[in-house]
Order: C-alpha cells, then structure tokens, then sequence
C-alpha cells in the first residue's frame, strides 16, 4: 500500500499553533502561503504544457523568484530545462531540498497527483537535485527592456555598467522580517537607492 502523500513527520506533531510565531519574528500577519510555487507551477504545466516550456530548450526567466524555489520545481519536479530566479535576495531552498531529500515528491508519495511531478521517480531522492541559476541584482521593466533592446556599442556599455551596479548594490541588502535592510542596518527605502533615470540608460 502507498503512503499517504499528506502524511506528516511524528516530530512535527504538535507545532501547528506555533508554526506562524516560529517563520515571522515581526507585527505583521502571518500569510500561509506555503503552497503558491507548486500552483503557480502546476497552473503554467496546465496552460502552455511542457513541450512549449521546453521550446529549442528555452530558459525560464523567474524575475522576483525570492528564494528559489518555483525554479527549484520547474526544472527538478516538471522537467524544464533551464531556469534563472532574477532576485536581489540570496537563494533559499533549504525547505524544498529537505522535502526531496524525504521523498515527498516520488510517485509512491504523491498518487494521484505524480501526473504534476513528471521529472521525478521513485527514488529521486537518492540522487542530488539541480540548483537553479541566479541572477542576484535589481531589474526593472524599463532596464530590462534597455538592456535586451541595446545594440549600439555605446548603449551597451551603458546598460553594462547599469547592471553591475545593480548586481553590486544587491549585494549590499539583506531580508529581515522588516523588509529590505542595508548591511548598515538601515531600510532599503529610507535611503538613497539610486534609482535609475532615463539618462542612466541612454
């Protein structure tokens, strides 16, 4: 008989009503929303499918990927090819690499709904998952646009040196259960971000 794909660990048994107070240290309501990167990716399985996801081995752009882990699932449970999280924060997969490490994500554990995790077998867990590629810096729509459009010399060397700026200004925040904070210690929005102009990009 298969186990039953909602089971839980005996140790976990107990810490429900702590569970909201344990992941958020700050004021701010508790949104239980532990489940949105498998519905988000089980929405785009069913509305492209994974032949058009997998088009001449394409590379999923996650923008605004936070920790990782809708990529973690898309090229390890739904078999893309490749996928980027372009994010300022560092990655975070250490809860969805604890639950393939247990299983959770083999046929004999999910049943009926193993038609959602087609890249994975019974077993998978014995063998070392991929990690997403990550792009850690800030991008807007209208640098984004910029940079892929630039096809001047000149533009692309401006668009360049926007974007290591922006890849080194990431790498001077941290998240905290305030939001953004400077490695200073003060908010991201209470300072200078030196946000980018059209002339920046020009």
């Amino acid at each position: 008989m298969g186990m039953c794909a909602f089971q839980h660990d005996e140790e976990e048994k107990g810490t429900a009503l702590t569970l909201d107070k344990q992941r958020w240290g700050g004021k701010r309501h508790f949104v239980r929303n532990q489940h949105k990167n498998s519905v988000f990716r089980i929405f785009l399985m069913q509305t492209y499918g994974m032949d058009y996801i997998n088009k001449n081995n394409g590379t999923i752009v996650d923008v605004a990927g936070g920790k990782g882990e809708l990529s973690f699932e898309l090229i390890n449970l739904s078999g893309a090819t490749e996928s980027v999280v372009v994010d300022p924060r560092p990655l975070n997969l250490s809860l969805v690499q604890t639950k393939w490490n247990k299983g959770l994500f083999e046929p004999k554990r999910t049943g009926v709904f193993s038609k959602w995790y087609p890249a994975c077998e019974d077993g998978c867990k014995e063998r070392d998952p991929r990690t997403p590629k990550h792009l850690r810096c800030f991008f807007d729509s209208q640098a984004f646009l910029k940079f892929v459009l630039a096809d001047e010399s000149e533009e692309i060397e401006h668009t360049n040196t926007y974007f290591e700026r922006e890849m080194m200004r990431a790498r001077s925040i941290v998240w905290t259960a305030k939001g953004l904070q400077h490695e200073d210690g003060a908010s991201y929005n209470d300072v200078d971000a030196d946000p980018v102009t059209e002339t920046d990009l020009i």
